[in-house]
């Protein structure tokens, strides 16, 4: 389509070339959890209390303060909950992946969730590999919620 409209002159083969598949792939990943994260962060910019922020204008605050002293922190559980959601999403998310270049070129896309699956289901089908990397993985996403839901209520309190 881009080289029909004159945007470019030859064929780019973005899940083919080594440098392009990953951008490729986090440009789809961005392109499918894009509505969520804005129904999400919508609804809570809608909980905002009108009043605070009429009385932020009544005493004389710009956007960026309205934003910094009102906006950020009445928003700031659904932000930590919509990203830690996300990210645990991220490290499960194997479709895009597995359908578009399977890992490849060069594992150049290869994940977590995708050597999982390489490892149980295809090829080797060693199971006790495939379990360690998932509890490694489990260990880890467990250790960065713990530690960003601290810092969250940290900077809360």
């Amino acid at each position: 389509m881009l080289k029909q409209l004159g945007i470019i002159d030859e064929f780019v083969p973005w899940l083919k070339s080594p440098n392009l598949a990953m951008p490729t792939v986090i440009f789809a990943t961005i392109w499918k959890m894009f509505p969520f994260m804005f129904v999400i962060l919508y609804a809570g910019l809608q909980a905002i209390p009108e009043e605070q922020i009429e009385a932020s204008k009544v005493d004389g605050a710009n956007g960026i303060q309205r934003f910094i002293h009102i906006t950020l922190p009445n928003m700031r559980e659904i932000i930590a909950l919509s990203t830690i959601l996300e990210f645990i999403w991220q490290f499960q998310y194997i479709t895009i992946i597995w359908t578009t270049t399977k890992g490849g070129p060069i594992n150049k896309t290869t994940t977590l969730p995708v050597l999982i699956y390489r490892v149980s289901f295809r090829g080797s089908m060693n199971m006790g590999y495939a379990s360690a990397v998932g509890i490694f993985w489990l260990l880890f996403l467990l250790g960065f919620s713990i530690v960003y839901i601290r810092f969250v209520g940290k900077r809360e309190t």
